[in-house]
């Protein structure tokens, strides 16, 4: 099959968790299609920014805010499974706040 041509050491270098390394090899094996890797908190955090910025004006987001931030550690704990691995929290530092606060950054950034 030619998509998967190409592709049997990557796949063995994923075993090895070394992601960077399966990710260059296979682009090298297939220069035809592009990889990329993105962190669990990573999808996470453009997740979250992207629904905080489509929230509107800073009134709009500070409402909403006030509803969904006490609900956010629940979501997290289930994204990132650690009602059932809570050994891996730290691995899965992000907060609600956190994520606020840089959205309302660029926005000022924006604004002047």
């Amino acid at each position: 099959m030619p998509l998967l041509q190409g592709h049997k050491r990557p796949c063995r270098l994923l075993k090895t968790r070394d992601v960077t390394q399966a990710l260059t090899v296979a682009g090298g094996a297939r220069p035809d299609i592009a990889y990329f890797s993105m962190s669990a908190v990573g999808v996470f955090r453009v997740a979250l920014t992207g629904r905080i910025e489509r929230l509107g004006p800073p009134e709009a987001r500070a409402r909403v805010r006030a509803i969904e931030e006490p609900y956010f550690e629940e979501c997290r704990q289930r994204f990132f499974a650690l009602d059932q691995f809570p050994e891996n929290a730290d691995r899965f530092a992000i907060t609600y706040a956190d994520v606020y606060d840089e959205v309302a950054n660029r926005a000022g950034q924006r604004a002047t």
